[in-house]
């Protein structure tokens, strides 16, 4: 189940496990949420699962605060790929870089 950072309640960090699933368009649409929230730590790793007064406070602040989380782990795993592209597109130029010094 992907994970990844968010904030609740006005700014609290947090790791969500969020899910997804795709429709086939006709009879099924995609839909998504959050499975489980936990603390995030100082590092950013998760911490421990977030407790049950706490989604209390959150459906009672924002009655669809799973839209927001959701995205926005989804965001920084969109972010992560695209990074990670990136980083794969630098790696094969400095390969072509270095096959011209060395033929040279």
């Amino acid at each position: 189940m992907p994970s990844g950072p968010a904030t609740i309640l006005g700014g609290l960090p947090v790791i969500a496990d969020v899910w997804f699933t795709r429709g086939d368009g006709w009879s099924t649409d995609d839909d998504a949420g959050v499975d489980t929230l936990y603390w995030m730590k100082r590092d950013g790793s998760k911490g421990k699962p977030l407790p049950e007064h706490m989604y209390d406070r959150l459906e009672k602040s924002d009655p669809y605060w799973e839209c927001g989380v959701t995205e926005a782990v989804f965001d920084h795993l969109a972010h992560e790929q695209w990074e990670r592209q990136q980083i794969g597109a630098l790696a094969a130029i400095i390969a072509l870089i270095r096959m011209a010094h060395e033929r040279q």
